[in-house]
């Protein structure tokens, strides 16, 4: 009797052991998940020692933030604004048709570097995986040659602030340079 309630007990801890394992496996299984849906789709930089502090949403810079460089454009390939739209107005139109799932229009008017190597419709899957419920234009400022436009993009995830950055064509209008996710508020 004393030997069938030890058997007992040691089988009760290990099946209680293997759920607890289990259990664990399945939690770190979801932060992986959580953490490659959250993370690398929406395009953090990552961090480094030297990343600047949050900047307050009331006091957007008007150039670039700091790590964020307007990438140089190649007039043959870049992708143009359309002439007499301004750059703002532009990035809010792109907003809108995401929201609209008109995603073939809103990939065409990515900077060209983002339209590099992949499809529309991984494009789509993207945002679609984004949750993208909104956003709110936060500032547009003209600087000599550059236009910034910061938008925050709001998700299902949160909101993330975008940078976008224009490059003068030199004759009024407007290149997509870049588009900078900086930080997620």
């Amino acid at each position: 009797m004393t030997d069938e309630n030890t058997s007992g007990r040691t089988a009760g801890s290990s099946n209680q052991k293997a759920i607890y394992i289990l259990l664990g496996l399945i939690i770190g299984l979801m932060v992986v998940i959580l953490a490659i849906i959250v993370w690398p789709e929406a395009d953090l930089p990552a961090p480094t020692a030297s990343a600047p502090a949050e900047q307050p949403a009331a006091a957007p810079s008007a150039a670039a933030p700091a790590g964020v460089a307007p990438a140089e454009v190649d007039p043959n390939s870049a992708t143009k604004v359309t002439e007499g739209t301004d750059p703002g107005d532009f990035t809010s139109e792109y907003y809108e048709l995401v929201l609209a799932g008109d995603y073939e229009t809103a990939f065409d008017m990515q900077p060209a570097d983002r339209q590099a190597g992949t499809t529309v419709a991984d494009f789509q899957a993207q945002l679609e995986g984004y949750g993208i419920t909104g956003y709110e234009l936060v500032s547009a400022v003209e600087e000599g040659e550059q236009y910034t436009v910061v938008i925050d993009q709001i998700t299902g995830f949160g909101t993330f602030e975008n940078t976008w950055v224009f490059t003068s064509d030199g004759e009024g209008g407007w290149f997509v340079a870049s588009k900078e996710v900086s930080q997620m508020k």
